[in-house]
């Protein structure tokens, strides 16, 4: 299997993610769609950055 069609495999609209806000058909950010973003927060109001993923936020800092 080439590169290709590993990352086209992410494109499945058939994965489904363990968020299930991210499963609903009308998210702007299922698992297929994975965008980033710099957002803060009323505890950290120092910016940092995150991933969209359904209708939460995935603090890049706290993976780190």
């Amino acid at each position: 299997m080439s590169d290709t069609q590993d990352w086209r495999a992410t494109l499945d609209p058939a994965r489904k993610s363990w968020l299930d806000t991210a499963n609903d058909p009308a998210c702007d950010f299922p698992i297929q769609t994975l965008p980033f973003g710099i957002f803060s927060d009323a505890k950290q109001p120092a910016h940092r950055a995150g991933v969209a993923l359904g209708d939460q936020i995935v603090d890049l800092a706290a993976l780190a």
